[in-house]
């Protein structure tokens, strides 16, 4: 018996009568990733498209996919469903991913603009994530001008309102509050950082910004296999599922939708010719396991484009899906200047 005379059976059978309150009537919904298409083909029979909450997804992509733009998108959108996204990057700086972040939040104004007929003159800027010189080019022939061309002759005669800083007011007024991007380990019991971001240190941050009262928060993770911990002496193998079975246990834990992006290995020609399997996640171990939502980026060489064009045909794949259908495929166009997807 326990001290208050409750039995043992009675405090466990608590636990799960809160847990069936949380879980089932009060079941938190999937959580939008921003790209409409993928997150259709993620909904479950209530329609509501998304990730999970209180099990990772685990999101992978061959180089130039759109792996870390899917986060980045995600990362954006989050605030607008009530989350508090932290970003975890390993492989790239803050101002890098802020300079990514600046170019969806222009591309998504632009849209939005034009939906509402504003005057050319009127509407904001795209911030292109790479060199507009390289990016902005005439293919039509002719006389034609395109939008964005037009766009960009506009921005030349009209200098002194500086089209990146426009969107970074902007975009600080409205986004950059309500996000956070970490680069950097910061222990707060003693106030020392490091460049190091392991996943128990990760782990550890996302505890600590809960603990402080942010109980909506929403990790991403990019990418898995750079959040190994070398000096621990453990093989790869064993590294990798270390960090899975982390991200795993936060995730249930605090009943929060986690993000992890992952490196995928070499494939031979013949694994290439058929949909992506679990395995093909790199270091594999339990990656695809832990996770509720399994999702593989590829090119689409079969799909039809234009040569010129910035876009780059891309399929996702979901291989894994616990509350969703399983074996969905989502066609998409990648736009790696705007760091934005649209559907194809």
């Amino acid at each position: 018996m326990m001290e208050n005379g409750q039995s043992v059976w009675g405090f466990y059978k608590s636990f799960n009568e809160q847990d069936y309150l949380s879980e089932y009537v009060k079941q938190p919904k999937p959580l939008p990733l921003g790209i409409s298409a993928l997150d259709r083909a993620l909904a479950p029979d209530d329609g509501l498209g998304g990730i999970p909450s209180g099990i990772p997804t685990i999101l992978g992509g061959e180089p130039g996919c759109g792996k870390s733009a899917i986060g980045t998108t995600a990362l954006y959108n989050a605030p607008f469903n009530g989350m508090l996204p932290m970003f975890f990057t390993i492989e790239m700086t803050r101002q890098m991913v802020l300079s990514r972040l600046l170019s969806i939040h222009t591309d998504a104004k632009r849209r939005n603009e034009l939906s509402n007929g504003a005057k050319f003159n009127e509407r904001t800027a795209q911030v292109f994530w790479s060199s507009t010189g390289n990016v902005i080019r005439s293919h039509t022939g002719g006389n034609v001008i395109t939008e964005d061309e037009e766009a960009q002759r506009y921005i030349m005669e009209h200098r002194h309102d500086d089209p990146v800083i426009i969107a970074w007011n902007d975009f600080y007024k409205t986004i950059y509050r309500n996000i956070m991007v970490v680069d950097t380990y910061v222990d707060i019991s003693t106030g020392q950082t490091s460049p190091v971001l392991t996943a128990d240190r990760i782990c550890e941050m996302v505890r600590n910004v809960i603990d402080g009262g942010f109980k909506h928060v929403f990790p991403i993770i990019d990418y898995l296999q750079l959040t190994l911990d070398g000096a621990s002496g453990d093989s790869e193998y064993e590294m990798v599922n270390h960090a899975s079975s982390a991200f795993r246990a936060l995730a249930k834990e605090h009943r929060i939708p986690v993000l992890v992006l992952s490196s995928l290995r070499n494939v031979t020609q013949a694994e290439r010719k058929e949909p992506p399997t679990l395995s093909q996640f790199k270091g594999s171990g339990n990656i695809g396991y832990d996770a509720g939502t399994a999702i593989v980026l590829r090119r689409d060489p079969e799909a039809e484009g234009d040569e010129h064009s910035v876009e780059t045909p891309v399929r996702a794949y979901i291989i894994k899906n616990r509350v969703g259908p399983p074996d969905g495929q989502v066609a998409l166009w990648f736009n790696g200047a705007t760091n934005t997807f649209r559907e194809r």
